[in-house]
């Protein structure tokens, strides 16, 4: 009998230990999906207020967590789901997000490439770039590192001097009719889900990559000003996902949408709140930043 209480004692305590293990283990992925994610930053694009080294803390709760099937080697329009939100991206919120083009020009997820930077235009906003600054048509708020700005813009007032010092001035869509620079760019609207817009030979220079996207297929082209998705031809285009522009506080020397376009939401991961750790280039801690708010 006392052999036989004791198997029962080793038996409840192995079901218990098991079943804790099981919820903390379901906890854990839980709070990664749809709640908190850590983030080291390797660059410096978005100088001063990221710094390398920086450890950040990326609340998913704010965007929605994302869902989808990790079984899946590439993943489309149509597979990532969110969760419950707190509330969409606002202008100036510092995001981390995929980089839409890891690895040329074609728009995909590559789930190992993450970039940390700032959103200064939303769905629905049309961004211009006027003598270097950031700016929204109608709104009056101030957009990223102004200061940074206007140290751009003495540089890239003069093209060539600007490139002598290895700074690239051509803007996306890098169409030669526009002659966008990084100094002197759009109007570029950024269509929210639901935009209709007219299919002119510039808004399909603007919208082709989102759209191969949206679509899940490359054979959308212009022939003769005349938009064609594989055998037929569109005047319109009505988009499916919400679209923003991303750029580096650190302006001069920032890999962001200016460069390579819009983002698409499926690509957000969530904001960034806080710096949680921080180490120097000789591994030594950054007290000064930890637990710094952003």
């Amino acid at each position: 009998m006392a052999s036989r209480k004791k198997i029962d004692r080793y038996t409840n305590w192995a079901v218990n230990t098991l079943l804790i293990v099981s919820v903390l283990y379901v906890s854990y992925y839980a709070i990664r999906v749809f709640a908190l994610a850590s983030f080291k930053v390797p660059t410096e694009s978005m100088e001063p207020t990221i710094v390398p080294g920086d450890r950040l803390m990326v609340n998913k709760l704010a965007y929605g967590g994302r869902l989808f099937d990790l079984r899946k080697d590439s993943l489309v329009h149509g597979d990532i789901h969110r969760g419950l939100s707190i509330s969409g991206p606002k202008r100036n919120d510092v995001v981390v997000f995929n980089m839409p083009y890891p690895d040329g020009w074609r728009m995909h997820i590559d789930f190992k490439k993450y970039f940390v930077k700032r959103c200064v235009a939303l769905p629905g906003d049309t961004f211009v770039i006027e003598r270097g600054r950031y700016r929204v048509r109608g709104v009056e708020e101030e957009l990223g590192n102004v200061k940074a700005q206007k140290r751009l813009a003495k540089l890239t007032k003069e093209r060539q001097r600007a490139e002598s010092v290895g700074i690239a001035m051509l803007a996306f869509p890098y169409d030669t009719t526009l002659n966008w620079t990084i100094y002197d760019m759009g109007p570029l609207y950024l269509p929210k889900r639901g935009d209709v817009v007219e299919m002119t030979p510039q808004n399909f220079n603007n919208y082709v990559n989102v759209m191969r996207w949206e679509q899940s297929r490359q054979d959308i082209y212009m022939e003769e000003g005349v938009c064609h998705i594989g055998d037929s031809i569109i005047t319109h285009y009505q988009f499916d996902d919400n679209y923003y522009f991303m750029c580096g506080d650190k302006c001069e020397s920032s890999n962001d949408s200016r460069y390579w376009g819009i983002v698409p939401e499926d690509f957000i991961v969530g904001r960034v709140d806080r710096v949680w750790w921080s180490t120097k280039n000789d591994g030594r801690v950054n007290w000064s930043r930890i637990w710094e708010a952003l």
